[in-house]
Order: C-alpha cells, then sequence, then structure tokens
C-alpha cells in the first residue's frame, strides 16, 4: 500500500469506529433507562467501589464493574451499531449448507441474527445482563465485533471508550427518563 492509501485507510477506520461506539453507547444508555432495575444496580455498583470525583479507568472499571459490563455486552448483543459482515467468496467458491456459491460473490452474515439465535440465547429479545454475570463465556458468543480474521480492529477501543464513559456517567450523574417520555418498555 502507498502513505496515500494506509492515510486514507486509517481515516476510514476512525470514522468507522468513531460511529459505531457512540451508536453502542447511546444503545447501551437507552436500554439501561428503559430498564430501571438495571440502571439502579449498576449505579450502585459504580458508586460502591468509587468515590464521585474519582476518573474511573478501564482497568478498574474491568475489575470492579461486572454488572457494568453484562449491562455494555447485552447493548452490543441486542442493538450491534453494525448490520452485518459482508466477505467476497475466494478462488474456486465455496459450498454453504449445501448451496455452491461462486468466487468474487459477497456473502453476509447478519450480526443482529447471530446476537438473537435461539439456539444460543434464551429469551434472546429480552434485554437481560444478567445472563452475562451467570455465564461469563457468553461474552465470546455476542457477535457485535466479529471473530477471527475478520474481528474488528477496534473492538478494544470500543468497549474501552463504552465502558469508561458509562462508568464515570454513572458516577457522577443520575439519568431519569422523562415522565411524558414516549419510549418505554412495554
Amino acid at each position: 500500500m502507498t502513505a496515500d492509501q494506509i492515510a486514507s485507510e486509517t481515516v476510514i477506520n476512525m470514522f468507522a469506529g468513531t460511529n459505531t461506539t457512540a451508536n453502542a453507547l447511546t444503545w447501551a444508555m437507552h436500554l439501561l433507562l428503559l430498564h430501571l432495575q438495571y440502571m439502579e444496580r449498576a449505579q450502585q455498583e459504580v458508586c460502591e467501589h468509587f468515590a464521585p470525583s474519582h476518573v474511573i479507568g478501564y482497568n478498574e472499571a474491568c475489575l470492579n464493574l461486572p454488572f457494568l459490563e453484562a449491562c455494555v455486552y447485552e447493548a452490543l448483543r441486542l442493538r450491534a451499531p453494525a448490520n452485518n459482515l459482508p466477505c467476497t467468496v475466494s478462488r474456486g467458491g465455496v459450498v454453504l449448507h449445501g448451496h455452491f456459491i461462486p468466487n468474487h460473490c459477497t456473502v453476509s452474515v447478519s450480526i443482529h441474527a447471530c446476537n438473537t439465535n435461539a439456539e444460543t440465547w434464551d429469551q434472546l429479545l429480552v434485554y437481560n445482563p444478567e445472563r452475562f454475570i451467570n455465564c461469563p463465556e457468553c461474552k465470546h458468543m455476542v457477535l457485535t465485533f466479529s471473530a477471527g480474521v475478520q474481528v474488528c480492529l477496534g473492538w478494544y477501543l470500543a468497549l474501552w471508550e463504552i465502558m469508561t464513559t458509562l462508568a464515570n456517567v454513572l458516577n457522577n450523574y443520575v439519568l431519569e427518563v422523562p415522565g411524558d417520555a414516549v419510549y418505554m418498555p412495554q
């Protein structure tokens, strides 16, 4: 790659990562606001471990805030900021579930379908962070950042931003849904 191509790819990745991380953080906060029992529990967990003036770092958040981390993973499972994972079939084609796909075709995996697969998840459309407390290996079943050679290069940075932002917001502010809000969990 030329220097210009590298610069172009870097800018594209920075913008893509910024947008998807912001969307993930927005969904995490939105889902907590819709499920106040989890919001209160996450806020209590944060306030039990940190003084209000303390700026919480990522390592501190991961070590001390397992419920908040579970809330983040559940938001990423239910509301992935990207919809699919496209891949171009390589030379020779491939057989998927008995169907031949020729080379140069694009095949996509639906992140939402994987993250809400009934064979993997109980109560698949219900926001329930508890599933990650009782099943730590479930974090590896969330396909939001993909996996293997297709894994998102910025997944660690995204988690760092989401965890530290949520931890510090919950440590210093009380968030509420307005009484006349239109969108409430029904």
